[in-house]
């Protein structure tokens, strides 16, 4: 043990006689570094490059060649000398070595060397030094111009390497075809040199163009290659199949494949974290040697001033290296965490579109873009914090090491309260995890909810239900997760002030055990006490460190637990269907299912049911085969079962060829019309306009602002229902597949278009003729020409055949269907002639017949498809500016400084009261830390006069006493603003931001995505739920830290007021050339982020579409595109963060070296002052992390700050019309009659888009039954719309019995009316929920209603009965059923104006007539006005009002315009024509 304060003689006489050791071994550094590292460099990579020297081409390595010779001339006079003969030799070798490389790198690399570089700067600095210690013993034998000549050399030669590179140092051919194909520079990482890349100065080109100018998207550098998401996909998956699944459902099989993924990176990671923390534990010896060297000063016998000097530099040298390693840990740490985030994003994509069916219905679309958007994000963020899990550790070893070497055996004490410590810990880390686990469940289930509200709201607004799924949000977000968050703040809280005062008690603890062991023999000096000190402060960052280490690190093990269940959920059976090229068809035979029995679930699991029993199907090359029957009774399942979507039991089915989808809810991109028709294929002209004109596109393209290049919206929002299944339909033919899947798509078109459909695609003379085409369908005119009918009931096929063979057999129970329905909905017979269904046998027969043998003798060919060159979708990735009328609105990018409103905005919602209290506790916390070390050292002061420890006990307690105000001061701040204040501000921001949604007008909804919605409230929500009271309390900490260290370092040292000025300026121009940058970088990493959340959600709803067209490489590959173009920004972002640390930590440093010198500077004056000197240098070596910490943080401050900025933005939505206008509320019986008038009505649905309907006029009288007609796109729908005020008003209004419904509130309006939506959709959530999610009726009720909807048989017959789950969108109940549940709602709401909104578009003809039925009975006293597509739903109306591009063309009784042969109405009753 080394006795303090001792540095005696003969320990000066032992330094002075290794002195010439010290120097040869320095002086030899440089070539061990070439010769160790240029060999790996060498041996990894150089040797494996195509070497092509030519000296002639290469002018430069002359120069460098010639300078290593003039190296070797000069050594050869001295080597001997300086190094001895083993020295001599490894020079030489190293000067060989060197011209090696010059020779074989310079036609190969297009970066220098960097062992070279490190060579040549490394002899730079040792021979200068030697230079400066020419009058050194050791070099006694040796010319000082040896010295100088060999400096110069090292400089010619570093010069030469750095910046005269040969001609080849350009772009990598990979880069530069990256660059003409995307137009972003490449990656600029990869061009810089080993110095450059240890400073960060590769990024400086970026950061001087972001201060500047404002940054975009287009210029920031795309990302290194390594780092790209396929890349990183590669790696994951080969060690996921390695690993993943072999270990089974243990989480650690994932956490295994992540690390093992990144086994060098992460080694790495922990040498460069042990390097640095063994150089964070030189300094307290150099304190030390500092202390005592200013000490001698005050006795007879000096030290010389040139060590106090060399201390002063080895200060500087040792924080300078420490921080430059530190920070290439950083930033290695930050990769790790971006490419876990890669890979996981990507392998969470990729399986979504594995995904089984089964799977997915256990699974909201929240639930998996959580796992992407939340659980990765957890993943990532956890790589700052789980090296410190390893080295926090090492650390508390060092320092008790360090101790015990400085304090002997009292220094143990601080281990037993360690040893005490982990327990307590382990107590809170398990409760803290089981808490985590159930705030991940509560942020599940409002993730969820809000999905579902985003995308149902227009149902929501049609119901007047915002209050009721408020209120529902409102109670999972307040009373479950933010109370759960709550007990999280408290124990992380607690946990945070046991491990800030840890320190304190293992200070106290060691003090007084020091006093106690040692406390007669040994006084407790400035040299000790402070030397503790600093351990002590090291000591307290692991300590503080490990509950943020514990909590992220649980966080993150309930991340990979949920990731790795669904990475391993079942998927789609490979084996469901057989599929064979084309070519190999037997006899034309392009589907066949043999004897297949098909179920949901996994037939073995538990209470599995077989959905279809005992199928045989057979489709062929030409044939049309349509599927019919009731609603539920698994037409829509075959076709699923066809694309491999089911389970198969038994059977086979054999498919040959690739395939086409419509789906019965057609799933549209949000995108442009063309986009969506084209679905990556390249745009062939001719074909496309055979395409529109087969799908009756051509006069919706008229009418649209942009035609085909209009924006759409998210799922087609801004489409009707028949343009939507047109554009899908469009799709499917334009790609020219071999087999056609259709599944009901003629319910949502008019009855002429339908006519038109069959007549151009489906029919025998269609586009489709020479393709087999399987169409799922209710429609009775389509089976005409048919060449197979299948009828399904109970999920098994009843009766095949032909419709000539079907329609003329009394027996089958298609002839029944045709008997009872087939003359009121046949279109091709016309109604003129009041035939039967006997005397249409024959000719019926004739045409089908004639169908069959026309397609069978096709000769057509409509060639294939070519996929686009660059595989992509869409033309766009992210928002951009848009010229187009109907353009997404892009996502709000503020830029500059974020305004003060928003500060003040976010701490009045914390609370003003609270703000200050958290301030004044932070600066008492501050002053009593301070006050504690000042004691310190005061006390040891009187004990170095005393030569012994008076009074020992008092100083002691005094000391502990102020040690724990500082603990429990900071404590209570962090209660302060968690507990308090960042719960009230979430509370009151998330609620103010739904509200404001829930009363956003639909045209928001309408030009915003889904997934930018979801992002506020997930992402924003989560960082002002936990990222910024922690952000805010490290900056705040920090910032009061670091302006009491520089009162210390000044009241020490006076002369440092001197520096504060340039320091001070350089720190302003780093930080203010930062934050330009970062800011902008940040705003940019989220705005990036919405586009990728969108992409995701927008694939989770259409997974059968993408499958069917064998798209999904396609949609991997945009989404990789999106993960990485987000990823480019956040990689400059966090670089953007090292490059400021490592500049301003050298300025941290120089504050370091500047507060030893001038400790040392005032001993040689003759005022030491070790005490103080002592004190300074403790504060000063923390001084070097904050400075940087705090320019992080104010900027991390900003970035996040910006989520407030993006809340508030959502919270200030321009709002619909009150929900409620308290001195205009209509009387409790309105309407009790159902008059309607619309008075001059005009309106648009945004105000740059043209009129949607024009001056509608018209008066219905109460009771009176209204028939409204026109063709798709004729604003039908759009009277649906104008009647709810979902769309207000430009001219014109309308009134109800007498009442201008523009003067009510909207809640009071909407709940006095019902309507059947067009959109029929469902919400996750019980039966009942679905039905009333207010709880106004009672179960007897509902079941009546049911009962009238034709429902009740199928309720009754679920085990649950009206709590029966209904999955997201109600993908567990058919497209008919919920149909029917709106016709349920509808029954249940008391009112005098119905609205039917082609109620029975999706249901089976038989469903259709008992549905008319009830609606004439039930609603026979109300006033009805029904939009619809079959005609015959209608025609017993008393009106009709017939529609053209949104104006009345007709408005008269239902008989006179059937009367009259010129009437609209008349050609499309009678008429085949689409005018």
């Amino acid at each position: 043990m080394v006795t303090p304060g001792v540095f005696s003689t003969e320990s000066v006489l032992n330094v002075r006689i290794g002195e010439e050791i010290f120097f040869r071994q320095f002086n030899l550094f440089p070539s061990y570094i070439l010769l160790l590292f240029g060999g790996f460099q060498y041996f990894l990579d150089l040797r494996k490059r195509d070497l092509g020297i030519r000296f002639k081409s290469y002018w430069t390595i002359w120069l460098k060649l010639l300078n290593i010779v003039l190296l070797i001339t000069l050594g050869a006079s001295s080597f001997v000398d300086v190094f001895g003969w083993y020295g001599t030799i490894v020079a030489f070798a190293a000067l060989a070595f060197a011209a090696f490389i010059h020779v074989v790198e310079q036609p190969t690399l297009r970066v220098p060397f960097g062992s070279l570089l490190m060579f040549y700067a490394l002899s730079l600095i040792s021979t200068s030094t030697s230079f400066i210690f020419h009058k050194s013993k050791a070099f006694s034998s040796i010319s000082p111009s040896t010295f100088g000549l060999w400096t110069i050399f090292s400089v010619i030669g570093l010069t030469a390497e750095l910046f005269v590179p040969p001609p080849n140092r350009v772009w990598l051919p990979a880069d530069e075809a990256a660059t003409n194909l995307s137009g972003l520079r490449p990656a600029q990482y990869t061009y810089a040199n080993i110095f450059s890349k240890i400073t960060f100065s590769w990024l400086t080109p970026i950061m001087r163009f972001g201060y500047k100018h404002y940054l975009k998207e287009e210029d920031c550098w795309e990302l290194p290659k390594v780092e790209q998401t396929d890349v990183q996909l590669r790696t994951f998956s080969k060690y996921w199949n390695r690993y993943g699944e072999k270990v089974g459902s243990q989480s650690g099989s994932l956490w295994l494949v992540l690390f093992r993924a990144h086994f060098p990176v992460v080694a790495l990671c922990v040498f460069y974290k042990f390097i640095q923390d063994c150089l964070a534990f030189v300094q307290p010896q150099l304190i030390r040697r500092i202390i005592i060297f200013v000490n001698s000063y005050t006795s007879k016998h000096p030290f010389p001033a040139s060590n106090g000097i060399l201390l002063s530099l080895g200060m500087l040298v040792s924080s300078a290296v420490q921080s430059a390693i530190f920070h290439q840990y950083l930033q290695l740490t930050m990769i790790i965490g971006m490419r876990w985030r890669a890979q996981l994003i990507a392998a969470i994509y990729r399986k979504a579109l594995r995904l089984s069916s089964e799977t997915r219905q256990g699974r909201s679309t929240g639930d998996i873009v959580n796992y992407m958007a939340v659980d990765t994000q957890k993943l990532a963020d956890l790589t700052m914090y789980l090296f410190i899990s390893i080295s926090g550790p090492f650390q508390i070893v060092l320092a008790l090491v360090s101790l015990y070497k400085l304090l002997g055996y009292s220094a143990l004490s601080g281990v037993v309260i360690m040893l005490l410590l982990i327990p307590m810990n382990a107590v809170i880390a398990s409760y803290a995890k089981k808490l985590q686990a159930k705030q991940m469940k509560n942020k599940d289930a409002r993730s969820r909810m809000m999905t579902e509200i985003i995308n149902n709201i227009k149902s929501i607004k049609l119901y007047s239900w915002e209050k009721t799924f408020y209120d529902k949000l409102i109670n999972l977000r307040n009373n479950k997760e933010l109370r759960m968050l709550r007990k999280i703040f408290l124990v992380n809280c607690g946990s945070f002030f046991l491990w800030l005062a840890a320190p304190i008690f293992v200070s106290f603890v060691t003090f007084g055990t020091f006093i106690l062991i040692y406390g007669k023999s040994r006084p407790l000096t400035t040299d000790i006490v402070f030397s503790a000190l600093a351990l002590f402060n090291l000591l307290q960052f692991p300590l503080a460190m490990l509950p943020n280490v514990i909590s992220s690190i649980l966080e993150a093990s309930v991340a990979v637990r949920r990731i790795h269940e669904y990475l391993i959920a079942p998927e789609l059976a490979e084996d469901a269907i057989e599929r064979h090229a084309v070519q190999e068809s037997p006899e034309g035979v392009i589907v066949e299912v043999k004897d297949a029995t098909f179920y949901w679930n996994d037939p073995n699991s538990e209470g599995a049911a077989p959905i279809l029993k005992d199928i045989n199907f057979i489709a062929r090359k030409g044939e049309l085969s349509c599927i019919v029957g009731r609603v539920g009774m698994g037409k829509s399942s075959l076709l699923e079962a066809i694309l491999g979507d089911m389970h198969r039991a038994a059977g086979t089915v054999k498919l040959y060829g690739n395939i086409a989808y419509a789906a019965q809810q057609p799933w549209i991109l949000n995108a442009t019309v063309r986009e969506n028709i084209l679905f990556g294929h390249d745009f062939e002209p001719e074909f496309y306009e055979k395409t529109i004109d087969a799908c009756s596109l051509r006069r919706d393209f008229e009418m649209f602002a942009d035609g085909d290049q209009t924006e759409v919206g998210e799922k087609g929002i801004s489409l009707s229902g028949g343009q939507k299944a047109r554009i899908s339909l469009a799709r499917a033919v334009y790609s020219r597949a071999d087999l056609y899947i259709l599944d009901d798509v003629l319910s949502a078109v008019d009855q002429h278009v339908s006519k038109h459909l069959i007549d151009n695609i489906l029919g025998p003379k269609g586009l489709l003729r020479s393709r087999a085409v399987i169409l799922a369908t209710n429609s009775l005119p389509v089976l005409q020409v048919a060449d197979s009918i299948h009828m399904l009931r109970d999920g098994q096929v009843v009766e095949h055949g032909s419709f000539t063979q079907l329609s003329a057999d009394e027996n089958s129970q298609l002839f029944q269907l045709l008997k009872e329905f087939g003359t009121a909905h046949s279109e091709s017979t016309s109604l003129q002639e009041s035939t039967t269904l006997e005397e249409d046998k024959e000719s019926d027969a004739m045409e089908a017949s004639v169908g069959t043998t026309e397609r069978r003798n096709s000769t057509i060919t409509i060639g294939k498809p070519v996929i686009s060159q660059n595989g992509r979708i869409r033309r766009k990735v992210v928002d951009e500016e848009d010229t187009r009328v109907t353009g997404v609105k892009r996502e709000l990018q503020n830029r500059g400084h974020i305004r003060k409103e928003v500060y003040f905005a976010y701490f009045k919602s914390a609370s003003l009261v609270a703000t200050v209290a958290y301030f004044i506790c932070i600066v008492a916390g501050m002053g009593m830390n301070v006050a504690s070390n000042v004691w310190l050292k005061h006390w040891s002061e009187v004990n170095t006069g005393a030569d012994s420890n008076p009074s020992a006990p008092f100083y002691l307690f005094v000391y502990f006493g102020l040690g724990l105000a500082f603990c429990f001061l900071i404590a209570v701040a962090n209660v302060i603003l968690t507990v308090y204040g960042t719960l009230r501000a979430s509370h009151h921001l998330h609620d103010s931001m739904l509200k404001a949604v829930l009363r956003a007008p639909m045209s928001f909804f309408e030009t915003t995505p889904t997934g930018r919605i979801l992002n506020r409230f997930s992402s924003d929500v989560y960082r002002i739920d936990e990222v910024i009271a922690r952000v805010f309390m490290f900056f705040f900490r920090n910032a009061t830290q670091v302006t009491f260290v520089l009162l210390v370092i000044i009241y020490s040292s006076p002369g440092f007021l001197l520096l504060v000025l340039p320091l001070g300026i350089l720190y302003r121009l780093s930080q203010r050339y930062y934050t330009h940058t970062s800011r902008e970088l940040k705003r940019l990493d989220s705005v990036t982020r919405s586009p990728l959340y969108a992409h995701f959600q927008e694939s989770l709803g259409g997974l059968s579409t993408i499958r069917a067209y064998d798209r999904t490489g396609t949609f991997v590959h945009e989404n990789d595109w999106r993960v990485d173009t987000n990823h480019r920004i956040f990689y400059l972002f966090f670089t953007s963060n090292r490059w400021l640390a490592v500049r301003l930590e050298f300025i941290g440093s120089c504050v370091v070296f500047s507060s030893a010198f001038l400790g040392v500077l005032s001993a040689l004056r003759g005022h030491p002052n070790a005490g103080l000197v002592g004190l300074s240098l403790s504060y000063a070596i923390q001084i070097t992390q904050n400075m940087s910490f705090i320019v992080r943080q104010m900027v991390d401050v900003e970035t996040n700050i910006v989520s407030v900025e993006r809340i508030l933005e959502y919270s200030n939505i321009k709002s619909e019309a009150p929900a409620i206008i308290p001195d205009r509320r209509p009387p409790t019986d309105w309407p009790s009659k159902g008059a309607v008038d619309f008075n001059h009505y005009s309106v648009r649905y945004r105000e740059n888009l043209p009129l949607v309907l024009q001056d509608i006029n018209i008066s219905v009288k109460p009771q009176e039954k209204i028939g409204i007609v026109g063709r798709t796109g004729a604003g039908k729908s759009t009277l649906t719309m104008a009647l709810f005020r979902m769309i207000e008003p430009t001219k014109g209004n309308i009134s109800i019995d007498g009442l201008n419904t523009s003067t009510i509130g909207l809640e009071d309006l909407r709940s006095h009316i019902a309507i059947i939506p067009q959109e029929n959709q469902a919400f996750e959530g019980t039966l009942r929920d679905n039905l009333d999610p207010a709880g106004h009726h009672t179960d007897e009720d509902i079941y009546a209603a049911l009962e009238d909807a034709s429902l009740s048989s199928f309720v009754k017959g679920l085990p649950e009965g009206l709590y029966f789950h209904v999955t997201e969108g109600g993908s567990n109940l058919s497209l008919g059923q919920r149909q029917l549940l709106c016709l349920t709602r509808a029954l249940l709401t008391p009112t005098k104006v119905l609205l039917l909104d082609e109620a029975t578009a999706a249901v089976d003809v038989e469903t259709d007539a008992i549905v008319q039925a009830t609606i004439r009975s039930k609603f026979h006293d109300r006033t009805i006005m029904t939009i619809a597509h079959r005609i015959n739903t209608v025609l017993d109306s008393d009106r009709i009002l017939v529609l053209d591009h949104g104006q009345v063309v007709e408005f008269d009784n239902t008989q006179k315009l059937l009367n009259d042969k010129n009437s609209l109405f008349y050609s499309l009753v009678y008429g085949t024509q689409l005018a």
